[in-house]
Formats: structure tokens, sequence, C-alpha cells
């Protein structure tokens, strides 16, 4: 999984220690989707898992395995660890919510927790790439991507937006 991804990143950015630890589930019957779990093993930390899609192109490789979607996937799997939703946000979450209802419904986000948690580890995943040396246009394509095709058009499309306190972006609503 270091293949993939900075674990460190995720404590430094969010300026606190991982309470648990990380894993990866190849999740056979999941269909298109990937999602993430956890789990606590008797006299052990906590499992914060990655349950990931799996496929293959015509010529046997996994879909998982894609270099360019992996660490993507899987960054956003674990920045769900890190945030969890505040209700000083439920009012701009509903209201987000609410205008854009059909295509967040499309995609499985169907309450003002799921607008602040999406919105969150959406805009970390674009920091992390930012602060990985990914090319602009790499980083503007994901968010062209989450604008297109998963309705959070709200996201800053300025790469230096990112750069900032992205926890921020309700306040700045």
């Amino acid at each position: 999984m270091a293949d993939y991804v900075d674990l460190d990143w995720f404590g430094s950015f969010f300026k606190k220690e991982a309470t648990a630890d990380f894993g990866i589930i190849v999740g056979l019957n999941n269909g298109s989707g990937s999602f993430g779990i956890e789990r606590t093993k008797p006299g052990e930390r906590p499992e914060k898992i990655a349950v990931m899609l799996y496929g293959e192109e015509d010529d046997g490789t996994p879909w998982y395995f894609r270099d360019s979607e992996i660490d993507k996937i899987l960054v956003h799997e674990f920045c769900h660890s890190f945030i969890s939703p505040d209700r000083k946000y439920k009012k701009i979450a509903t209201r987000l919510l609410n205008e854009h209802r059909k295509k967040l419904n499309s995609v499985g986000y169907g309450i003002w927790e799921n607008v602040v948690e999406e919105t969150l580890v959406r805009a970390s995943v674009i920091r992390y790439l930012i602060d990985h040396g990914y090319s602009d246009e790499v980083v503007r394509e994901e968010i062209s991507n989450q604008h297109k095709y998963y309705g959070f058009t709200w996201l800053p499309t300025d790469i230096d937006w990112y750069k900032g306190d992205i926890m921020a972006i309700f306040d700045e609503m």
C-alpha cells in the first residue's frame, strides 16, 4: 500500500495522529464503488479499511491496480477516517443537498452529513495531489471530475485555493 499512498501525510495534514491502522480489502461483489469501513479485533487498534472495487480490463489487468486511480481512491477512503460532519454546517449542507439533490442522490448521498463529509474528503484528495507534486493538469482534471461526475460543483476551481485551509470551505459560503 505504501507504494500508492503516503500514509504519513494524513496525520500531518489533519493535524492529528491516526488512531487506527490502514488496510485494503478487494470487494469482489460491490459493483462499481469503493467505500471505507472500520473493524476492531479484540486487543488491537481499530483498522480503517478501503474496500476497493474490482474489475478486469480485456487483458486481465485488475481495475484497482490502475496507478492513475488507486492512489486517489485510497486517499479518498482513508480521509474519511479523519473527517466527521460538524452540525454547524447542517444549514449550508442541507441547502446544497436540496439544490443538487438529483445528482447527489444518484451517487448515493442523500443526507446533509454526506454533503459535509464528502466535500471535505474530496477537497482533501485534491490537496493530497497538490502536496505530492501531481501536475496542474491532473489536479484540474480531478476538480472537473468532482463537478461533472459527482455533482460537487461548489468545490473551487482555483488550484491555489486548495493550498489554504480547505476545512474552512463551508465557512466561506
